[in-house]
């Protein structure tokens, strides 16, 4: 189940061109990361969206189903501006904000981005964190 969550929000993520030209290798598949932690030779900016924060059963008398919370993290270098990093994040919201996600396995009836905050300091590094609910059904 993880996996196709997983995919679906890197599938997302890679078709958009306008994301994927902010981002260092410009064609997303590089800079987009479903794993932690990344390759010690990935360039900034990236995108990190793995594992699943919370999952929570959210059955009805009819149907079985599930919530899950999912952090995208942003991640690029200080030296850049800080422009970047909001324009790269804001872009993640609008992708995933309120739309749908193709899951195998599952019907996507609720995406939400709940929450968008900076990160943990790191010396040189801005970063940012999206917390992204998705409520899924069996289908």
């Amino acid at each position: 189940m993880s996996s196709s969550i997983t995919d679906a929000v890197y599938n997302k993520l890679c078709n958009d061109g306008i994301l994927t030209s902010s981002l260092a290798y410009g064609t997303g598949s590089k800079s987009i990361f479903t794993f932690y932690p990344v390759p010690e030779d990935a360039r900034m900016p990236y995108i990190v969206a793995a594992g699943e924060i919370s999952v929570i059963p959210n059955d009805t008398k009819t149907s079985r189903g599930r919530e899950i919370f999912k952090d995208i993290r942003v991640y690029c270098s200080a030296s850049e501006s800080t422009a970047l990093i909001e324009t790269i994040s804001e872009r993640v919201r609008t992708l995933l904000h309120k739309e749908h996600i193709t899951a195998s396995g599952y019907s996507n009836t609720w995406t939400e981005v709940q929450n968008m905050m900076d990160g943990p300091y790191e010396p040189g590094i801005y970063s940012k964190i999206l917390t992204v609910r998705f409520v899924l059904r069996n289908t």
